[in-house]
């Protein structure tokens, strides 16, 4: 199998929908050359993404967090909303997270969609690890994501264009009062803002976004990259 040609490209604070022409250019690259793959690493200013679907349990109940919003709660949310393809409801991004959007050809990876976003999250939770040694952590198949100490610390939201994915995951690394407010307001009887957590609150000191990159960079498989 040809080896695949990885990008790696960086953007702090890149407008959401920046982030979507940059994405839709790029998959067009590797649908083009299927050996062809970028990985975007970024932050977006504030602001809220909508999926096209809503996750069920395994008890048949729709994940609390994971709400619908009613045109109500639509036009009284802070920060700017999008509506995306990928799979999940309603998630948020600001500033003080890290954000790692792989845009390739799964068939170039050898493995299915949900392992390679597992694989993410479990190289998301070593690299936290790095921080403190102290913290365990759990991902859940009913409410997908890196939790720490009953917590969400990361969030992921991926889907497929022709075999080529789409969207990425989310890391939250620094303190940002007001999205976490923000959050409170939207999910009145879901999952709140409360249920949200940062490594900044779990080590009580600043992250460095430029070297958490560097340290993710360096987790991931050279089959990976």
């Amino acid at each position: 199998m040809t080896e695949l040609i990885w990008k790696l490209e960086t953007y702090w604070n890149l407008d959401y929908k920046t982030y979507l022409e940059k994405m839709k250019f790029y998959k067009e690259e590797s649908k083009k050359n299927n050996n062809f793959a970028t990985l975007l690493i970024c932050s977006h200013p504030h602001c809220f993404t909508n999926g096209r679907g809503l996750q069920r349990q395994s008890n048949g109940k729709i994940s609390p967090e994971l709400v619908t919003l009613s045109i109500e709660m639509e036009n009284n949310l802070t920060y700017p909303l999008h509506q995306i393809s990928r799979a999940g409801g309603l998630t948020f991004h600001y500033p003080g997270q890290v954000i790692v959007y792989p845009i390739v050809h799964i068939g170039k990876l050898s493995t299915s969609l949900l392992k390679f976003m597992y694989y993410l999250l479990k190289t998301a939770e070593k690299t936290i690890a790095e921080y403190s040694q102290e913290l365990q952590f759990e991902i859940p198949k009913d409410n997908f994501g890196l939790w720490v100490k009953n917590k969400k610390i990361a969030s992921i939201g991926m889907a497929l264009d022709r075999d080529i994915t789409e969207h990425g995951m989310a890391i939250n690394l620094n303190s940002d009062f007001s999205m976490f407010a923000a959050l409170s307001k939207i999910f009145p009887c879901g999952l709140s803002g409360n249920s949200y957590t940062c490594l900044q609150e779990l080590i009580h000191h600043e992250i460095n976004l430029e070297d958490f990159k560097e340290k993710f960079k360096s987790n991931l498989s050279y089959n990976f990259l």
